[in-house]
């Protein structure tokens, strides 16, 4: 009984388990708590929602935590339009800290002589 409380013990303070709450890049004095579809700013008068789901799919802790930090995501594969087409884009915040796609700049493709 008593080791099952020191290896809970443990297990709760283990920042692999519960990684720190990252901070708001809106206010900057809230910290961003995970629920189940959202992550929102401790913050009453910020309250910045960042939806867990876009285009269709479901975003990893790891994709909202780069947000975050970054303020941009990598490109995320597979995301859908409301069209039903599929395409491939980053996510980012707009001035208004709303999350946007942002699209990479196609190169464009080298010419071959005649």
């Amino acid at each position: 009984e008593v080791y099952a409380a020191q290896v809970t013990s443990e297990l709760l303070k283990s920042s692999m388990l519960f990684p720190a709450a990252p901070d708001c890049p809106k206010c900057s004095t809230g910290k961003m708590n995970f629920y189940g579809k959202v992550v929102k700013c401790s913050n009453p008068e910020c309250g910045l929602p960042v939806f867990k789901q876009m285009g269709g799919k479901q975003l990893s802790d790891a994709n909202i935590r780069e947000l975050l930090k970054t303020g941009e995501t990598g490109i995320i594969k597979g995301l859908k339009s409301k069209a039903g087409k599929s395409f491939d884009a980053s996510l980012t915040f707009d001035s208004d800290f709303k999350v946007v796609y942002s699209f990479p700049e196609k190169k464009p493709k080298a010419r071959k002589p005649k």
